[in-house]
């Protein structure tokens, strides 16, 4: 998988530690009377175990590390994103 276009810092706590991590992600995004759609608008940050990188480091997540953040913050992350991205 190719890094996406768009990244953003995510913070949150495993084992007890606070750590930071870069996501990289792709945002899809429709709907909007503004474009002539009937539905209203809507959007979507894709990313994966591959797309989180360590800040400082400039390099991906140990596989372990990633695959427990996925498991424990997957929908959190898509939710700050989301919020944090719409209709852009």
């Amino acid at each position: 998988m190719s890094i996406a276009d768009n990244y953003d810092y995510f913070t949150c706590e495993l084992r007890g530690k606070e750590i930071t991590i870069e996501v990289y992600f792709d945002m899809q995004s429709g709907g909007s009377n503004a474009y002539g759609s009937d539905e209203p608008a809507w959007s979507h940050a894709s990313f994966s175990t591959e797309n989180l990188y360590h800040p400082e480091r400039a390099r991906k997540l140990h596989k372990r590390l990633a695959d427990a953040i996925m498991e424990k913050y997957a929908s959190d992350i898509s939710e700050h994103l989301n919020e944090r991205y719409e209709g852009n």
